[in-house]
């Protein structure tokens, strides 16, 4: 199984639902996953999404849903794509993270496009 063709960028494409709050998320190619900052997702959550690349292909993406207790992010949700498709109109599919305290959910789906040079 060989990697995806070099590309001139890659970006994950996240909608981010928690109630009646809707977030558009944007995610552009990186190499170093510590870059990439928590986004607030919400009361109660935080979001990252990570698209890695190396030798300027699409090794994997992973994404991360947090409950914030105490402004202390608690992992809830981590998802690994290895080798993901591009383009991807549908990586993800719907996903629900729900929070352990009052049971409030954050849904979210993503796909992973060709960006832009």
């Amino acid at each position: 199984m060989g990697l995806n063709p070099p590309l001139a960028a890659a970006e994950l494409h996240c909608q981010l639902i928690r109630g009646t709050e809707v977030i558009q998320l944007t995610q552009k190619s990186t190499s170093d996953p510590y870059g990439v900052a928590l986004v607030p997702a919400g009361p109660g959550f935080e979001f990252k999404a990570l698209v890695l690349e190396q030798h300027r292909q699409v090794s994997h993406v992973m994404i991360h849903a947090y409950y914030l207790r105490d402004q202390v992010p608690t992992l809830l949700h981590q998802a690994i794509y290895t080798r993901p498709p591009l383009p991807s109109a549908e990586l993800t599919g719907e996903q629900v993270v729900i929070e352990p305290v009052l049971g409030r959910d954050l849904r979210y789906r993503c796909a992973l496009l060709e960006g832009q040079p």
